[in-house]
């Protein structure tokens, strides 16, 4: 499992044991979680999936809010999407500076 911030692009990456199912998930968080200070750890925004069905755990165990994201808001299309295959970045955001434009020579 990768967790990653959004803010710094710091990354968190745990080893689920067994299978992907809510115990396996729930102890594999708290062991990243448990790494990360106390007062940095503020919010977790999950995709869907049944995974999750123990957030209330991880939120008793390590202090932090878990929210589920909505897959069909148009405000939740994540702003980068890496792809570990072939380590291409793709942005879905235009791109924050201006070209100037190319001036010609008469």
């Amino acid at each position: 499992m990768t967790v990653v911030d959004r803010a710094s692009r710091f990354n968190l990456i745990g080893e689920l044991s067994g299978d992907h199912g809510a115990e396996n998930m729930l102890a594999c968080c708290i062991e990243l979680f448990e790494r990360v200070p106390a007062q940095l750890r503020r919010s977790l925004t999950w995709d869907q999936g049944r995974e999750m069905a123990r957030h209330e755990g991880l939120t008793a165990a390590v202090g932090i809010d878990v929210y589920f994201a909505d897959a069909h808001s148009r405000g939740n299309v994540p702003p980068m999407s890496i792809s570990t295959d072939s380590f291409v970045v793709t942005s879905a955001r235009p791109p924050t500076s201006r070209s100037t434009p190319k001036t010609t020579l008469t």
